[in-house]
């Protein structure tokens, strides 16, 4: 029998955590996924935001180059659309700008004069060129190896139904890439503050909760080794307080019956000596 509880008591033993590192590691658990699911949500929406903010500017910019294109395009001024193109490609986060014509031919490409009057075979031109509605695609500039998106808005003359041109107008990525790698930055900075916050916040708060506890565990164990003369006070405002009064209680009539045992057990022992002296007469 000893040895059996021994063994019941080392594997209790293992099992036992304390409740105060349950409570620290289980509040850090729910603030780093509260504060992981809020940066992965916060992220992709502001990805969204930035994407579409970038591609409203390139609809503006394609479509302010075909209302001034239309008349170039329809006298084939090849001149005039490359030094649009140049001037629009001007801007840092314009990769490129390129005019085709009513045949497809390149009219204008900003930075490669050796393309003019030349048929792009390319998937994304083939796209581009029979589009005949605004078109957004993504793209890959091989040479720079940067990621970006391409606008082509067909060119249609006043009063006529035929498409006369093409603008395509190719942003770069890598400002909206750099804009939520900060916010990321900003957001895995904030997060590690506030979990830092609220690791001392729950380290607090357990202790709060625990040191009572630990008052009243200790309490009990006093009174399983038979010392009842304890003093429990426990002002938490809350469930712990109540436990710890309702042990205080219980050990005082524990103690009341106990003296009320220790008078029966005298009031015993002078009849048993009065019952031996009578039986000894």
């Amino acid at each position: 029998m000893p040895r059996i509880f021994r063994e019941k008591r080392s594997l209790d033993h293992t099992r036992f955590i304390p409740l105060h590192y349950r409570f620290i590691l289980t509040t850090s658990l729910m603030l780093i996924i509260l504060l992981g699911t809020l940066s992965v949500v916060i992220g992709v929406l502001q990805s969204r935001t930035i994407r579409r903010q970038l591609e409203a500017r390139g609809f503006s910019i394609a479509q302010s180059l075909a209302a001034t294109s239309v008349e170039y395009l329809l006298t084939y001024n090849y001149i005039a659309l490359e030094r649009f193109a140049n001037q629009a490609a001007m801007d840092p986060d314009v990769l490129s700008v390129i005019f085709h014509d009513k045949e497809g031919r390149v009219a204008g490409y900003s930075g490669r004069p050796d393309l003019q009057n030349r048929f792009l075979k390319d998937d994304v031109s083939r796209r581009a060129i029979e589009a005949r509605a605004p078109l957004i695609q993504p793209i890959t500039v091989e040479t720079e190896e940067k990621r970006g998106v391409e606008i082509a808005v067909p060119v249609y003359p006043p009063n006529i139904r035929t498409r006369w041109g093409t603008v395509r107008v190719c942003l770069s990525l890598e400002s909206m890439v750099r804009q939520i790698a900060q916010i990321q930055w900003i957001i895995g900075i904030l997060g590690a503050v506030a979990l830092v916050i609220g690791t001392l916040l729950s380290i607090l708060s357990a202790r709060r909760i625990t040191r009572p506890l630990g008052s009243l565990v200790a309490a009990t164990q006093e009174a399983s080794r038979g010392n009842l003369d304890l003093d429990v006070r426990i002002l938490t405002g809350d469930e712990v307080e109540v436990l710890a009064s309702n042990f205080d209680v219980m050990v005082k009539e524990i103690i009341g019956h106990r003296k009320e045992l220790e008078i029966q057990l005298i009031e015993i022992q002078r009849l048993q000596q009065y019952l031996a002296k009578l039986l000894a007469t």
